[in-house]
């Protein structure tokens, strides 16, 4: 292809010119075969991770003052990888027809929105006033 610059290696599919990647987003949604609801769930999941992600990265932030700046690094990437892992297994699954759009979308984003509500109550110390509450009641304390 001479005006983009670009040449096929043999035995590798164009991608890029599937019939689901011709379509809409809006014709995506509307389409009941798991090949176009997998890909509106592909280019939904894209915006998606970004506000998620961004979401995650505010509790991920936080650094007590003697801890290194760099200590929760390791962990952000970790959580990006198996982010971006999950949503490329969850299109797979949808494709196949094993899961539909909404449960997928709820599957993925759903586990990682509680995830960050898990990381903002652990940072605000809700893991301590929790143990100390139960360590009270257990030990007659009031």
């Amino acid at each position: 292809d001479y005006q983009t610059h670009e040449i096929l290696v043999p035995g590798q599919a164009d991608t890029e010119n599937t019939q689901e990647n011709r379509k809409s987003s809006l014709q995506l949604l509307h389409s009941n075969l798991p090949g176009d609801q997998a890909e509106f769930y592909y280019r939904l999941s894209q915006a998606l991770t970004v506000l998620v992600l961004a979401l995650i990265a505010v509790p991920l932030a936080q650094a007590k003052p003697r801890s290194g700046r760099y200590g929760r690094l390791f962990w952000a990437f970790l959580l990006y990888a198996l982010y971006f892992n999950l949503i490329a297994l969850m299109e797979n699954v949808i494709k196949h027809g094993e899961l539909t759009l909404w449960q997928g979308l709820i599957l993925t984003h759903g586990a990682f929105i509680l995830l960050w509500l898990w990381l903002l109550w652990w940072m605000s110390g809700g893991s301590r006033r929790l143990w100390q509450r139960l360590f009270r009641r257990r030990h007659g304390y009031a």
